[in-house]
């Protein structure tokens, strides 16, 4: 056995030469002749030529460049002039997959997902990939990325027409299907006015789905011819459902029937609106003209024979001041007199017989106003019974207008619209139905005097309304304001309860009100009893009206503070 160490070798080389035996070809030298000779060679020179390395490596190279070793990567560039049984097979394999991609290459199923210019590519880089070290391997990747493409592009595909088909199943079939659920609700008279909406609705919901087909089948037209055929009746059924459905949803003369139908409620609804304010525009004039002349005018007459008579009074308490305040003087120096009843006194008799004689003119003189009070109280009695009458024939005029627009109304649509119009009329009727029910059309008016007769009622209300009589009196009286000027100028004659008032007014006003209360709290009595009398008279006014029952409290009221008034100032004579 010989052993060569060669440079571009990794490990030695072994040459197993046959025995002598193994061989019997006479070309062939024994081996131990060729010792012989090594052994005879070994005593010649040794040089360039006949150096046994030098052959051997020589050898070595030759080996190398038929094989085709590449000295730089240690590894076999299969160019050579031999190769071995693997890339033999991988070859082989790269040139079945180039021959199978090719023979696919212009089917319809594989280029709708991978195209034509692609695939050639793919084909180019098997085609450069043989013959070579790693080869395979470049081919393997191309030939598994076209094949990933392909798949993500049939997944892609398949799923957008799958999604599309689910959202028009679980969507838009869902949402159409509410929204005529919706309609049919649509029962009752008073829902009618959301037909049209709900319609609509329908309609809108009609066009959704046909639009969600549509592009469910865009997606189907990006399939390969064969997958489209196997699902092409599937999807035609649901087509042709979706259109027919969306037909007969979009029914146009239902929905111009419904329209037509709104306008013409509409049209009514204005009719009857104009009708109704044009009448109630001509009852309003008609109740302005009869209050003019039968109330207005009265009230006026009224006014102006009150203005009369208070400018009377007002008169005649302006000229009789003067004398008042004088004979108040002469009766406290008579009154003196009288107290004084001494020997020293004179004509205490006659002084009785005058100061009798001025009574009985005071009492003369009540009885004259209590006649005027009459003569306000009967024109007041005239102008509630003028009241009374307006208020009657406004109730008869409101019935007989209600009676017209129940007549009006009634022949429009009975049945389909009836719940519509009386929609429309319900405003109305409600308000001309609490100006009949209610407390009359002159509701001021009433109150007013309600609200005045229950201070009459009330001990501290009555009480404000007397003390502000004293304070107008104190204010306006001539006579009295003479009387309490000299008064306040002799504090040392004030007596009780009046001793505890200390004029400290910064105005005559405070002054006025501070002595006016004090002369209430004195007739306390007169106005308890006084607004009792008037709970009681307004809670016995049976037959009367509610305003002649207020005015029948106050007059009682007054009637009896008067009469009490009287008699405190008989017991003080």
């Amino acid at each position: 056995m010989t052993s060569i160490n060669h440079p571009n070798n990794l490990c030695l080389v072994t040459l197993h030469f046959p025995s002598s035996t193994s061989c019997h070809c006479p070309d062939h030298v024994p081996p131990r002749e060729l010792d012989q000779k090594f052994d005879e060679n070994k005593k010649c020179e040794i040089t360039s030529n006949n150096n046994p390395t030098n052959i051997l490596n020589n050898l070595c190279t030759g080996l190398e460049t038929f094989l085709g070793f590449n000295s730089a990567s240690k590894g076999y560039t299969g160019q050579g002039i031999v190769y071995s049984d693997l890339d033999r097979l991988c070859d082989g394999v790269m040139a079945f997959l180039h021959g199978v991609l090719e023979s696919v290459k212009d089917d319809t199923n594989v280029k709708t997902y991978y195209s034509v210019d692609k695939m050639t590519e793919t084909l180019n880089t098997i085609k450069d990939s043989m013959h070579k070290t790693g080869g395979l391997s470049a081919a393997v990747t191309a030939v598994s990325t076209a094949l990933g493409e392909w798949d993500r592009e049939v997944t892609e595909k398949t799923n957008a027409l799958k999604n599309g088909l689910n959202e028009l199943k679980n969507n838009n079939f869902s949402s159409m299907q509410n929204a005529l659920d919706n309609l049919n609700a649509l029962s009752h008279s008073d829902q009618l006015s959301s037909v049209a909406d709900k319609l609509h609705t329908c309609i809108d919901q009609a066009t959704f789905l046909s639009g969600a087909y549509d592009a469910a089948e865009k997606e189907y037209d990006k399939l390969d011819p064969t997958l489209r055929d196997k699902m092409k009746d599937a999807l035609n059924k649901i087509k042709l459902q979706v259109e027919h459905f969306h037909g007969a949803a979009a029914n146009t003369e239902l929905k111009g029937l419904l329209e037509e139908g709104e306008k013409q409620l509409n049209v009514i609804e204005n009719a009857i609106r104009n009708e109704v304010e044009g009448r109630v525009g001509q009852y309003k004039l008609l109740l302005k003209h009869e209050f003019d002349e039968k109330i207005k005018s009265k009230i006026h007459d009224i006014n102006e024979a009150l203005k009369t008579h208070i400018a009377n009074l007002f008169g005649w308490i302006e000229k009789a001041g003067p004398l008042v305040w004088r004979s108040l003087q002469l009766v406290e120096v008579i009154v003196k007199e009288v107290n004084n009843s001494t020997e020293r006194s004179q004509f205490p008799m006659k002084i009785r017989k005058a100061a009798q004689g001025l009574y009985e003119d005071a009492v003369t003189l009540r009885r004259a106003m209590k006649t005027a009070y009459d003569n306000i109280s009967n024109k007041v009695n005239i102008a509630i019974s003028q009241l009374g009458t307006l208020e009657n024939g406004v109730k008869s005029d409101l019935a007989s207008l209600r009676d017209a627009i129940k007549n009006t109304v009634g022949s429009y649509a009975k049945e389909t619209l009836a719940k519509k119009i009386g929609d429309g009329l319900t405003p109305i009727a409600n308000e001309i139905y609490q100006k009949m029910n209610g407390t009359g059309c002159l509701n001021k008016i009433v109150s007013g005097i309600n609200d005045y007769a229950t201070k009459f009622k009330q001990d501290k209300s009555f009480g404000g309304i007397v003390q502000k009589w004293i304070e107008d009196i104190m204010d306006e009286d001539v006579s009295v304001k003479g009387f309490l000027d000299g008064y306040f100028k002799q504090p040392s004659t004030y007596k009780a309860p009046y001793n505890k008032w200390v004029s400290k007014g910064e105005h005559n006003a405070e002054i006025t009100a501070k002595l006016a209360g004090l002369i209430k709290n004195e007739l306390s009595t007169e106005i308890q009893q006084s607004a009792s009398i008037a709970v009681s008279d307004s809670q016995s006014g049976a037959g009367k009206t509610e305003i002649e029952q207020h005015v029948a409290a106050v007059t009682a009221a007054c009637m009896l503070f008067a009469s009490q008034l009287e008699g405190r100032l008989k017991a003080m004579n």
